[in-house]
C-alpha cells in the first residue's frame, strides 16, 4: 500500500487581488508551462524549468516542484531587466518546504536577482531570499558588503507559508504569513545596486557557488510590484475563492499525489501498488466479492456496482472513478 505524508495545507493568496495591478510588473503562477517553458502573462517573460525542476498540478492549481536535486526555474535577464528599475518594489511568493526535508548549511534560496552566478566576498552585485535563516539581503559588491535582515532560524515546514519583502526608499520590512518579522533601514536601492541587468534570476538556486540547492518545496505564485504595496494589501493568507486544498504525497519521489481541493478528491500521479481502479462502478479484475468490499466508514457494499469513491477490497484500497 502506498506509504503518503499530509505536508499540504492552504493555498493561496496574502497579496489582495485590489493590490493596484498596473503595478504588478511579473507574475509566475505556473499556469502556462509547456515543457521546460513557464511563460508569465503579465511581463510575458518565458522562464525556464532547469535540472530537475518541474510544473506540477495541485488539484485546480499548478505549482513549482524544484525537485530532490539541482533544480530551479530561471527567470531569464528579462526578469533582471525589470528589477534593475525598481526604487520601491514588493516580492510575495507562497512556498511549503516538506516536513522531512534538511535546510542546514548554505544555500537553500528562495529566490535570487543577481549579475553573477557565483558571487564572491567582494564582487558580485544581487538581491535574494533564502529559508535557512529566513533571511533578505542585497548587496553592491559581494557579500562582504551585504546587508539585509533575518529572523534567524530555518523557516517553518509542512505547510505554505507566505512570505513578503517590501522595500520604500531604503526602508525593508518583512511579512510572514501577512505579520511583519523584520524591518531595518540602510537597504540598498535596486536601481543604483545593478549597473547592468543582473542576468542570473532563479527561484530555487543560490547565487553562490557551491551553495545547495532548494530541493523537496514547492512555490506558487511568485510575485514582482514596482511599488510597495500598502499594509491594507498585506494580509494573512486566504484564497480569494475560498478553496482548501490538501495534497498527499508518496515521500520517496515526489511524484505521487492525493489532492483535495475545494472537496474534490483526485488522484495525480502514476498507478502505485495498492489503488487498483474501477470503470463505470464495476472492479476491473472481477475477481473480488460483495462479501469483502467496505466503503470508508466500515460498511459493506456491494463491488458489482459501486458510486465514485475509494473503497477498501480484499484489504486494498480502490479507486472508483
Amino acid at each position: 500500500m502506498m506509504k503518503a505524508k499530509l505536508w499540504l495545507v492552504m493555498l493561496l493568496c496574502s497579496v489582495t487581488s485590489v493590490a493596484q495591478d498596473e503595478h504588478l510588473k511579473m507574475r509566475f503562477d505556473f499556469e502556462n508551462a509547456s515543457g521546460t517553458s513557464v511563460t508569465d502573462d503579465v511581463s510575458c517573460i518565458t522562464a525556464k524549468t532547469a535540472g530537475v525542476a518541474k510544473v506540477v498540478e495541485m488539484g485546480s492549481r499548478h505549482v513549482l516542484d524544484p525537485g530532490n536535486a539541482s533544480g530551479y526555474l530561471n527567470m531569464t535577464t528579462a526578469a533582471g531587466k525589470l528589477v534593475r528599475q525598481l526604487e520601491d518594489f514588493t516580492i510575495s511568493v507562497y512556498y511549503c518546504v516538506a516536513r522531512d526535508a534538511s535546510l542546514s548549511g548554505a544555500g537553500y534560496f528562495l529566490w535570487a536577482f543577481s549579475q553573477s552566478a557565483a558571487n564572491t566576498e567582494t564582487s558580485g552585485p544581487y538581491t535574494a531570499y533564502r529559508l535557512n535563516t529566513q533571511r533578505i539581503a542585497t548587496s553592491a559588491a559581494g557579500w562582504g558588503s551585504e546587508v539585509g535582515m533575518e529572523v534567524g532560524t530555518e523557516s517553518a515546514k509542512g505547510r505554505w507559508v507566505h512570505v513578503l519583502y517590501r522595500q520604500t526608499g531604503t526602508k525593508g520590512e518583512l511579512f510572514l504569513d501577512g505579520k511583519r518579522v523584520q524591518q531595518t533601514t540602510g537597504m540598498p536601492v535596486l536601481k543604483n545596486t545593478f549597473k547592468t541587468n543582473p542576468a542570473n534570476c532563479w527561484i530555487g538556486r543560490a547565487p553562490f557557488s557551491g551553495d545547495s540547492y532548494l530541493t523537496r518545496t514547492l512555490v506558487a505564485d511568485f510575485r514582482l510590484y514596482d511599488i510597495a504595496v500598502t499594509d491594507a494589501e498585506v494580509r494573512t493568507p486566504a484564497r480569494d475563492d475560498g478553496h482548501l486544498t490538501l495534497g498527499i504525497q508518496e515521500p520517496a519521489d515526489g511524484t505521487t499525489w492525493l489532492v483535495w481541493d475545494n472537496f474534490t478528491l483526485t488522484y495525480q500521479g502514476p498507478a502505485p501498488d495498492g489503488i487498483r481502479q474501477i470503470e463505470n462502478g464495476k472492479l476491473s479484475d472481477g475477481k473480488s466479492s460483495d462479501a469483502e468490499c467496505f466503503d470508508l466508514s466500515g460498511r459493506r457494499v456491494a463491488a458489482s456496482s459501486l458510486a465514485k469513491g475509494i473503497y477498501i477490497v480484499g484489504g486494498r484500497k480502490v479507486a472508483v472513478k
